[in-house]
C-alpha cells in the first residue's frame, strides 16, 4: 500500500488527488500569474477576526480619508480657488482627532451591525427550514391519522383495546 502511494505521488509530482486545473498550478511558483489564487491569506480584508485591531483601525481610517478626498475631487472642478481654500479649511477641522474618532466609532458600529444583520439572516434561514420541517411532519401525522381512520372498521374495539392495555399497564406498575 505504501509503495502504491509513493508511486502515485512520484508519478503525479505530489499532486495526486487534485483536479487537472490545480495540477497545472505550482503552489510554490511565485512567478505564476495565478499564484495569489493558490495562497491562503494571513487575513481577509473585511470581517476577519484574525485581522489585527491596529490594522483594522488603520484600514478604516484610510477608508474615511479616501471618502473625504474623493468627495473633494468631485466638487473641486466647479469651485474657485477661494472656495476651494475655504472648503479645505473646513475639511481640516473635520479631520482633527476628536472628529475622526466619532466617525471611526460610527464606522465600527456600522460594521458590527452588518455582522449582526448577517448572523440574524442566517439564523432566520435556519429557523425557516426548521419551521417548514415541523409543518411537514404535522401534515404527515395528520395524513397518517386520516388514513388510520379510513381503514378503521370497528372503533369500539379500538377503544376497548386502549382501555385494556392502559389498565394492564397500571396493574404492572
Amino acid at each position: 500500500m505504501q509503495l502504491d502511494t509513493i508511486t502515485a505521488r512520484a508519478m503525479q509530482r505530489d499532486k495526486n488527488g487534485l483536479s487537472e486545473e490545480l495540477r497545472q498550478i505550482n503552489i510554490k511558483d511565485t512567478d505564476d500569474p495565478n499564484h495569489h489564487l493558490t495562497q491562503i491569506p494571513e487575513y481577509f480584508v473585511h470581517f476577519d477576526a484574525r485581522k489585527p485591531a491596529a490594522q483594522y483601525v488603520d484600514d478604516m481610517l484610510k477608508t474615511i480619508l479616501m471618502e473625504c478626498f474623493l468627495y473633494r475631487e468631485t466638487i473641486e472642478k466647479d469651485m474657485t480657488r477661494n472656495e476651494l481654500r475655504a472648503f479645505d479649511k473646513t475639511l481640516s477641522r473635520y479631520l482633527k482627532h476628536e472628529n475622526l474618532i466619532h466617525k471611526l466609532d460610527y464606522e465600527i458600529a456600522r460594521d458590527l451591525n452588518s455582522l449582526v444583520e448577517g448572523a440574524a439572516a442566517v439564523d432566520l434561514a435556519k429557523s425557516r427550514v426548521k419551521d417548514q420541517e415541523a409543518q411537514d411532519s404535522k401534515w404527515h401525522l395528520a395524513e397518517t391519522q386520516r388514513d388510520f381512520d379510513k381503514t378503521m372498521k370497528d372503533m369500539d374495539a379500538v377503544y376497548k383495546r386502549i382501555a385494556y392495555t392502559t389498565v394492564l399497564g397500571e396493574q404492572q406498575q
